[in-house]
């Protein structure tokens, strides 16, 4: 139940979903490194900069690990 602004982001190609999330690091309150899995669920978080970035979703590891760090910070507009 955290006030902090987050940035969610859905990609889905009708199947299958993944969430993405980012937010400031220094609000981040558990940050995720690396992969982690729940049942069919995989996650994968990484820091970007200034940055937290969270992958979540019922798909292999893979896909998530691959949207995490695709994710790039292109500086204050």
């Amino acid at each position: 139940n955290s006030t902090k602004p987050v940035a969610h982001l859905v990609y889905s190609d009708g199947l299958a979903s993944i969430s993405v999330f980012i937010e400031r690091e220094d609000d981040a309150e558990e940050n995720l490194f690396g992969g982690s899995q729940m049942g069919a669920v995989n996650a994968y978080g990484k820091s970007l900069t200034d940055f937290h970035i969270t992958a979540v979703g019922e798909v292999p590891h893979a896909a998530v690990k691959l949207v995490s760090e695709s994710v790039i910070y292109k500086g204050d507009k």
